[in-house]
């Protein structure tokens, strides 16, 4: 039915429907699709429903709202070891596109056989513990309790406070990373932007014209600051992985070429952060209120 606020359902209706639908989802990815094929559109799908859920915390019971979290959080983290080694790969694939040593070879070769080799081996842990079964079961209990979510108000009331509170701490964020731009510090503002990204997308036909330019912002932004960070774990995984002296040379020229690349995508992504947090918090919720009231 999609992922949107519907102009005849009610705020409750609207956050246990598109929750559900994204558990739904991901239940049918993780059974039907390929196991490792299918873990990041799994994971993207439990990170949507854990961003609406977000939404609504403020007027939900803490110990309601620590069960469903609890039980997201819980699935993707099962999934996680093969995600990060699956992005790992994928960003030296990226990193080593289009390059090509005196002889015509392209570099790092042995590295990007190590990955593989990586891959591999939690691609067998994943299917030998039964890492889908787990997470299957996790999803099953945890769409019975999205469907069961009652926020205690209604209508805009009930989403006012969720989308200030990550306005406030992706703008809190992004002063952070222009002051500190550690990998942690850009870390944390993503997840804080894919937070906002998704929120906004569930309100996309309350004013679809004023709010398409503000998501694909929030889109560009999320992809940069996830590659840069796709970098870093490439960067730690490689140090890991490579510790013999003979190794350094590559080793340095592979960190030189992942920090540049990470300082044009930290540019990209404080120049849109700039735009898209340029409203004071009061101005930002009051225009999306004022979207709301005349949509209803």
């Amino acid at each position: 039915m999609g992922f949107r606020i519907k102009r005849k359902e009610t705020t409750t209706e609207a956050v246990r429907r598109v929750t559900c639908e994204c558990v739904e989802k991901a239940l049918g990815d993780l059974n039907h699709g390929d196991g490792l094929a299918a873990v990041h559109s799994v994971r993207k799908e439990i990170k949507k429903a854990r961003a609406i859920l977000r939404l609504v915390r403020p007027c939900m019971g803490r110990s309601a709202y620590r069960k469903a979290a609890r039980d997201l959080r819980e699935a993707a983290q099962d999934l996680s070891p093969m995600r990060d080694r699956l992005v790992t790969l994928q960003a030296m694939q990226d990193l080593r596109d289009g390059l090509r040593d005196e002889r015509g070879a392209t570099p790092f070769g042995n590295l990007v056989s190590a990955l593989r080799q990586r891959c591999r081996q939690e691609e067998r842990r994943f299917r030998r513990e039964r890492v889908v079964k787990q997470a299957a079961r996790i999803l099953v209990r945890s769409a019975k309790c999205l469907g069961r979510l009652s926020p205690r108000k209604k209508g805009w009331r009930a989403l006012v406070a969720g989308l200030k509170r990550s306005y406030r701490a992706g703008r809190r964020a992004y002063t952070e990373v222009i002051a500190e731009p550690t990998p942690e510090n850009l870390h944390e503002w993503r997840k804080r932007v894919k937070d906002l990204w998704y929120q906004l997308r569930l309100l996309r036909r309350v004013a679809p014209g004023e709010l398409e330019n503000r998501i694909k912002d929030l889109k560009a932004l999320s992809d940069y600051l996830g590659d840069g960070h796709d970098l870093f774990m490439l960067q730690e995984t490689v140090g890991a992985l490579w510790r013999g002296v003979s190794q350094a040379d590559e080793l340095g020229a592979l960190r030189g070429l992942a920090e540049r690349r990470q300082d044009r995508l930290s540019c990209k992504a404080k120049a849109i952060g700039k735009r898209v947090y340029r409203e004071k918090l009061s101005k930002f919720c009051r225009r999306i209120e004022g979207y709301w009231d005349n949509w209803r």
